[in-house]
């Protein structure tokens, strides 16, 4: 399958070919609401876009030119809401929290439905949360029919959840933020309203799928998947102790002393403090794992009292100037030799 990147190149391309192709025309727009007024094209001569035109146009599109406004703000946005995200899935973070809700609700999953659709609900309004809950699909139909509900159940609590979460979408990037930036309006505006309707919404939703999986619990044949019950049993039988198992899938991350980026580092420490101590090696778990050249840097010195996670955790506004020096320093080696 071809990339993301690939794909926009083509339409580029294409969009650039139908430009020798199809009649030019413009439109005037009311400077009051912004919009088409009616009854008012003209064409104009054709503008047909070349090679050059072609890769330019991604630098054009993100810091813009005379006639066109640049869209970098909001492509930096979303890049860092992307990478956020991607550590967030690459760390297993939200399926293992799930799993770990389903595993502590054991003789009342009913409490499931209103507690899980909360939270892809926020996960919708917040990060965009939608094809992501097919994840959760072979996870929840085990659970729901164990306890005596259907596969609709299963899979309206993940998707009826999220789709209203995106449907009214509070803080989510990749509508509201986009079209504020597009619109030149603060992501704030109208932020109330998109906080009540959500909320409404998923009122009457729970409310929805909690009566029909009751009307299910009580009586099977309730179920519209009834004549499929018996095979759906049979095929996801667990014991729903399974559905959670806690480890650790991250390998452990180690720079070597003599890369790059641990001896630029050194040299800049080194330099301004004159201590010659060789680099460490330090436990715990972060998810900076996930980031396969990352090192832990400061910001405690040799004579420092360590503090740190401690009660009166302290830091010395001398050592914090020094640390600042060190930092410049060795941003300025990192990026500028």
């Amino acid at each position: 399958m071809p990339t993301a990147y690939t794909v926009l190149f083509l339409i580029t391309i294409a969009v650039a070919i139908f430009t020798w192709i199809i009649p030019a025309g413009s439109y005037q727009i009311d400077p009051e609401t912004g919009n088409f007024i009616a009854g008012i094209y003209e064409q104009i001569p054709r503008q047909p876009q070349g090679l050059w035109d072609i890769f330019m146009a991604p630098i054009v599109g993100m810091v813009g030119d005379a006639n066109t406004g640049g869209a970098i703000d909001i492509s930096l946005f979303i890049l860092f809401i992307g990478g956020l995200l991607g550590i967030v899935n690459k760390t297993g973070a939200f399926d293992a929290g799930v799993a770990s809700i389903i595993k502590s609700r054991k003789g009342k999953e009913k409490s499931l439905i209103p507690i899980l659709m909360i939270i892809f609900a926020v996960g919708g309004t917040t990060f965009g949360l939608a094809e992501e809950t097919l994840a959760f699909f072979p996870i929840l139909i085990p659970v729901m029919l164990a306890v005596g509900f259907d596969s609709i159940v299963a899979i309206a609590v993940p998707l009826i959840g999220s789709q209203i979460g995106c449907l009214a979408s509070t803080v989510n990037p990749f509508s509201t933020g986009v079209a504020s930036g597009m619109s030149e309006i603060s992501r704030g505006e109208g932020l109330f309203s998109r906080i009540i309707i959500p909320i409404i919404l998923l009122a009457i939703s729970i409310w929805y799928v909690y009566r029909y999986a009751s009307k299910v619990e009580k009586d099977p044949k309730n179920s519209l998947l009834y004549e499929q019950r018996e095979a759906d049993l049979a095929h996801f039988k667990m014991n729903i102790e399974d559905i959670y198992e806690e480890y650790d899938f991250i390998d452990a991350l180690y720079v070597p002393a003599d890369s790059e980026l641990i001896t630029t580092l050194l040299g800049a420490y080194r330099d301004i403090t004159g201590d010659m101590r060789p680099p460490q090696v330090s436990g715990g778990a972060t998810f900076a794992r996930t980031m396969k050249n990352c090192v832990a840097f400061g910001a405690i010195f040799a004579q420092t009292k360590d503090t740190m996670h401690q009660p009166n955790e302290a830091w010395p506004l001398a050592e914090m100037e020094q640390t600042m020096v060190i930092y410049a320093e060795a941003i300025a080696r990192l990026c500028c030799e």
